[in-house]
């Protein structure tokens, strides 16, 4: 779960070092492979304005957001991320959490709670690591 430190990250841009994980996917809600994660690799990190966070479980875990990065493929997507690791506390800064879920949709998410996006927006899904810095994710990644 979130340090509820991590709330003073609203209004502000945090980044996503995109991961293999369990692969990426492109359509609504993931219907279809995207199979090329090389390409996503290359697009390298991206910001996120944090738009909010969320609750699930009565737990801080995820984010709500708009990708802010303009030369990046996921320019202007809406993002709701949510950390899978856990249940240690961790924040954005010293005590990362190395794996996120990630769905990235043209439309803003729906729903309570654990947001999703709805069958309209198509979406990207997969895996991130997320921080305040690249430059601290990637100690953070480095330190597994």
């Amino acid at each position: 779960m979130l340090d509820v430190q991590c709330l003073e990250y609203v209004g502000k841009e945090v980044w996503a070092v995109p991961r293999y994980g369990w692969g990426w996917t492109l359509g609504s809600r993931g219907s279809m492979p995207f199979g090329d994660y090389g390409t996503i690799e290359a697009a390298g990190p991206f910001a996120i304005r944090v738009a909010s966070f969320f609750d699930f479980q009565n737990e801080l875990r995820g984010i709500l957001g708009v990708v802010t990065s303009r030369q990046h493929p996921f320019h202007a997507l809406h993002v709701v991320s949510a950390q899978m690791l856990g249940p240690e506390m961790t924040d954005l800064t010293g005590r990362i959490c190395s794996r996120w879920d990630i769905a990235l949709g043209t439309h803003g998410p729906v729903g309570s709670g654990w947001a999703t996006f709805d069958a309209a927006s198509l979406a990207y899904e997969g895996s991130a690591t997320i921080g305040a810095s690249v430059e601290l994710i990637e100690a953070a990644w480095a330190a597994l």
